[in-house]
């Protein structure tokens, strides 16, 4: 059920990228498709290695908090991206109007600032998914197991915060070329992969003990 909103917001999105681009929809299907697998997989997490166990859900209150404050500032930043991509549409929109020119809303590549703002956007939401069900997960599996790293494991989420936050200067500062993105967009973007994998590696070595 956690994933069932990103994958309809992926169909939504493919049925306004068949009018402008037929490739994006290829990319959009794909990443809709890999969605649906990662649900089936967190629902063979809980089936074999969650409800089969008597294991208690213990979390302490400073641990909480801090949990729900780095969860809150992810979405008080990802709204904020939401924002400045409304926003950056609207302007541009106004502009070509002025100029009695179609402006295009979706796919746009051909304005410098909607493409910073779509792309800011886009890669938030691929990989909200991911970080946010890893990230909890392992809090709440390594504190209930009184894991020692249950420190650093809801550290890691400030990291991905910040990595997030990177992103939109990163990319207005070095952007992409037709041969794909370049070397600076990592500083923002490898972090949070980073943070990611930690959240799974912590998860999966709490179970497996």
């Amino acid at each position: 059920l956690l994933w069932a909103p990103f994958v309809r917001t992926r169909v939504c999105v493919c049925s306004e990228a068949w009018l402008f681009n037929s490739s994006a929809v290829a990319r959009c299907l794909a990443r809709s498709l890999s969605l649906c697998f990662l649900s089936f997989l967190s629902f063979l997490f809980f089936d074999q290695c969650w409800c089969s166990t008597e294991m208690q859900l213990e979390i302490e209150d400073d641990v909480l908090k801090e949990t729900v404050f780095v969860t809150l500032t992810f979405f008080g930043v990802y709204y904020a991206m939401l924002l400045n991509q409304s926003i950056t549409s609207k302007i541009l929109a106004q502009s070509y109007k002025k100029k009695d020119k179609k402006f295009i809303k979706y796919y746009n590549s051909n304005d410098h600032e909607m493409l910073i703002a779509d792309r800011v956007v886009g890669n938030t939401m691929e990989q909200l998914p991911p970080f946010l069900v890893l990230y909890w997960l392992a809090v709440l599996v390594v504190s209930s197991r009184k894991g020692d790293n249950i420190s650093s494991v809801v550290k890691s989420g400030w990291i991905y915060v910040i990595g997030r936050l990177l992103y939109f200067p990163a990319f207005i500062v070095s952007g992409s070329s037709k041969l794909g993105i370049k070397p600076l967009i990592f500083v923002a973007t490898v972090p949070c992969y980073a943070v990611i994998g930690y959240c799974a590696y912590v998860l999966l070595q709490a179970v497996i003990q």
